[in-house]
């Protein structure tokens, strides 16, 4: 199963996100001279994420500069959330974390997931069957 990704607003998000670290990292001066990267960055970034599940798990891959992939096996997944902060609210994308034992932070997070709650119950659903079994 194969997840949509909303990613003209991911990029969006990440260029306001990046921007805003910015400005509270450097100052309104150096963030002028890196606008020109910041809105290039996002768009190709958005561009290397992938989501999907397959053979009892969840898989992630992102990353522009360091790629990471994930694969979360059913079976270790203890709580799957759908999460939207303010900025994300802000530009109508949600999340999925997944948790598994073990671990305070969430193992994998999927950004700018369309229908992201529905999503989530797929999953879930998924993840009792195996369980089942």
């Amino acid at each position: 199963m194969d997840i949509d990704i909303e990613r003209d607003k991911i990029a969006k998000y990440w260029t306001i996100l990046y921007l805003l670290i910015g400005i509270a990292a450097y100052g309104v001066g150096v963030v002028v001279s890196v606008i020109v990267i910041l809105l290039r960055i996002p768009a190709k970034q958005s561009n290397e994420l992938k989501y999907w599940v397959e053979d009892n798990c969840v898989r992630i891959n992102q990353g522009l500069f360091f790629r990471k992939q994930k694969s979360i096996p059913f079976d270790k997944i203890t709580d799957v959330m759908w999460h939207q902060g303010p900025v994300m609210r802000w530009f109508g994308i949600e999340g999925i974390r997944f948790q598994t034992a073990g671990s305070p932070q969430p193992e994998g997070t999927m950004i700018g997931v369309k229908n992201a709650e529905e999503i989530r119950n797929s999953i879930m659903s998924l993840i009792k069957k195996s369980r089942e079994v």
